[in-house]
């Protein structure tokens, strides 16, 4: 029997072709290595496989190593991960069926899972050419608002709701993002950002010197440790999402854990943020009235988002919520009070340490590095600053994108 332990691209084909009866046993077969650069294969192996016909699927296995470190690293990584994943997307594939790709086979024992492959592009990929998607809001408010319902305790029973929680206690991978969103100087090694900010500038002192910036950071900590509301994606960005004009799928759910209404909503939203400044810097080919409707109606998907998620949570409400709360849809906006000053301070968390440190957003790659490249990483830590200081006044969605417009455009008005 062969050692399936640690993925190939010859394993990752014989896996399929003989655990599998996705492609036919005597046809050839093609297959592409994810690397990290391309998306997550800096934990997992991540195979795309498929044959002449266009079937595809996906094998992920889960590394117990950073492939940059290799397997000799001491760097331990929990490989459980894979077995939550494979359940987030079993659980989802009963809620929202329409926006998950079928799972195929599961595998503990070799922490890995065989799946559907879309052959879609991204939404990040789709945004950097121009691309919009009139109909993404309203796809992606159904999801996000009938995953958190239907996960929440306004339609599990208690037990049952205590009972998600322990089985998505992904405690590894829940502190891999804390860092990453809430440690603005602890996620790179000292050498490595010694070398990048000998070139690019370092806002990281004065960020970690603003006492009133770091008091609404440590608040936003604490939503994301403490709140237990629904199960969310965790990782809900723009490369997790592959889209076209009539279909939408989400993917990548190893950091599923049991969080606030507020995570998905702002982790995403926050990827709108990149797109709006990157319009700024490339593209130059394009009329500028083109590049600015991109930039407005990018930035106004999050309005949208908000709109849809609202409006599809309360109909899961009346639908569904279980007795003590059936006849209660005034308790909502109790419910929801702090929503979208936490969503905005989430957005600017996620944006800002996406531009503080080197890879700095994938949005920003078609931005040659120099003055240009500088410029957006500045405006995207100035919109986080402001997003982060000003989120209690911020009552609706359009409050927080006409913030950001303002910031913007103040900026580059004094750059001009």
């Amino acid at each position: 029997m062969p050692n399936f332990a640690d993925l190939s691209p010859d394993l990752a084909v014989r896996y399929v072709r003989e655990r599998t009866d996705v492609f036919q046993p005597d046809g050839g077969l093609h297959v592409h290595e994810i690397d990290h650069v391309e998306g997550e294969g800096f934990v997992n192996h991540l195979y795309k496989i498929w044959d002449d016909s266009g079937r595809a699927v996906i094998v992920k296995q889960a590394k117990p190593y950073f492939s940059f470190l290799g397997p000799e690293a001491d760097v331990p990584i929990t490989v459980s991960r894979n077995r939550i994943e494979a359940d987030a997307y079993r659980l989802r594939s009963l809620i929202v069926p329409e926006y998950v790709l079928p799972l195929i086979k599961i595998d503990p024992c070799n922490n890995l899972f065989v799946q559907e492959c879309w052959h879609r592009p991204t939404l990040r990929s789709q945004f950097r050419a121009g691309q919009l998607f009139p109909h993404f809001p309203a796809m992606i408010g159904q999801y996000i608002a009938r995953s958190a319902f239907y996960t929440s305790e306004l339609y599990l029973d208690q037990s049952e709701h205590q009972e998600l929680g322990g089985a998505f206690n992904n405690v590894g991978m829940r502190r891999v993002l804390e860092d990453v969103l809430f440690s603005f100087h602890t996620i790179h090694r000292p050498a490595e950002l010694e070398a990048y900010f000998t070139t690019h500038h370092n806002f990281i002192p004065a960020l970690l010197a603003d006492d009133d910036f770091m008091v609404e950071v440590l608040a936003l900590r604490d939503v994301y440790l403490k709140r237990n509301d629904c199960l969310v994606h965790g990782d809900l960005h723009t490369s997790n999402i592959m889209i076209d004009q009539d279909r939408m799928a989400v993917f990548d759910m190893e950091y599923a854990h049991l969080g606030s209404y507020s995570t998905d909503l702002g982790y995403l939203m926050g990827n709108l943020i990149f797109p709006h400044i990157a319009m700024l810097f490339h593209h130059q080919d394009w009329p500028p009235d083109r590049r600015q409707d991109f930039r407005r109606a990018v930035l106004g998907y999050a309005v949208e988002i908000m709109d849809c998620f609202m409006a599809e949570f309360q109909a899961c409400w009346r639908r569904d919520a279980k007795p003590l709360y059936q006849d209660r849809l005034d308790y909502l906006p109790r419910l929801m009070g702090d929503l979208v000053p936490d969503v905005a301070g989430l957005m600017a968390v996620q944006s800002m340490n996406r531009a503080l440190y080197p890879g700095v957003a994938q949005d920003y790659e078609l931005i040659p590095d120099g003055p240009d490249l500088e410029r957006a990483r500045t405006l995207t830590v100035l919109v986080g600053l402001a997003l982060i200081k000003g989120r209690h006044s911020l009552t609706t969605m359009a409050d927080v994108v006409d913030l950001i417009e303002r910031t913007v455009t103040m900026y580059e008005a004094r750059a001009l």
